[in-house]
């Protein structure tokens, strides 16, 4: 039995995902994130019986790491004209990080928190269908970033070769003639209730140099 889920990443993309096979009795997780669910369809045998749907609390949550305001050091609000946009980690096209490094300064209380660094990515003719790589730049659903230190790639926050080749240009897995900026997510998962700890995201990058070079 498969169940199909459609709805939009937290970019706002339409996704769909098949998950199967479906347990009997039994929990299976999505293994993408989703912002919104517009359906769930289920098809394949074993499709009588009672289907629950719900939210995991130790799932996976991502975030754009993006913003209309600065919280520090401005205090700026979701009133403030002339907002300051200092928080939006957007990498341009074509561009190189030099560095991305996660700053723990208050230790997150849970057994585990797994953290991956995930971008959009276009696809043949410009498509944004299923675009969110979750772990497009760094880390992996099982990396462990929660004790208080500067987790720097590739050995505090785990980093693969293809990881690697991203970073080097943003572009890389990008569908040839179909480059895109890159806004920056931050996808988690914690082995349980998650009630302290804090942590800045820093990526360090110089701008389109494989474009202008």
């Amino acid at each position: 039995m498969t169940a199909t889920i459609t709805g939009t990443d937290v970019l706002g993309n339409a996704q769909t995902e098949a998950v199967a096979p479906m347990g009997n009795a039994g929990l299976v997780s999505s293994t993408k994130t989703f912002k919104t669910v517009s359906s769930i369809a289920v098809s394949g045998a074993g499709t009588v019986g009672t289907l629950e749907v719900g939210v995991v609390e130790t799932g996976l949550i991502s975030v754009v790491a993006r913003s209309t305001f600065n919280e520090y050091p401005l205090g700026q609000t979701s009133t403030t004209s002339g907002k300051n946009l200092a928080n939006n980690i957007v990498v341009p096209k074509f561009s190189r990080i030099n560095d991305i490094r996660f700053v723990v300064n208050e230790a997150f209380d849970t057994a585990g928190f797994d953290m991956q660094i995930g971008a959009n990515v276009a696809q043949a003719a410009g498509a944004t269908l299923n675009s969110l790589d979750l772990d497009y730049f760094a880390g992996d659903a099982d990396n462990d970033v929660k004790a208080i230190a500067s987790h720097h790639i590739p050995t505090g926050m785990d980093q693969t070769v293809a990881q690697m080749k991203n970073c080097l240009n943003v572009s890389d897995d990008d569908t040839a003639g179909y480059e895109m900026d890159k806004a920056v997510v931050i996808t988690a998962k914690t082995d349980d209730a998650l009630t302290a700890g804090e942590g800045v995201l820093n990526v360090y990058w110089t701008q389109m140099v494989n474009d202008t070079n």
